[in-house]
């Protein structure tokens, strides 16, 4: 399942800001389907361009179906931030109306 994704992101590491526009292409990967309940992967590769210049970043997360409308997601991101390259963890529930 793919998409696109556009939007404004603002990124603050330290003292620094970097913000700009970002433009994703998110896909999900189901590796099994239940009515409702997706067990599967997420991963997020986009661009933001802003006045700081570019950066990249990726995103992935594990998405692990709780109930029928319920998911837990658990994944991790890494982006650039001018020279440096940031590492982070993600972790979160999605609740589908």
């Amino acid at each position: 399942e793919g998409a696109l994704s556009l939007g404004y992101r603002r990124l603050v590491v330290g003292n620094e800001l970097r913000q700009g526009f970002d433009v994703g292409l998110p896909h999900r990967y189901a590796f099994w389907r239940d009515d409702l309940r997706v067990f599967g992967l997420e991963l997020r590769p986009s661009l933001q361009f802003g006045p700081s210049g570019l950066d990249a970043a990726l995103e992935a997360s594990l998405i692990v179906p709780i109930i029928e409308l319920l998911h837990l997601r658990l994944g991790g991101r890494v982006y650039s931030f001018g020279n440096a390259i940031v590492v982070g963890a993600t972790g979160g529930l999605t609740l589908g109306l």
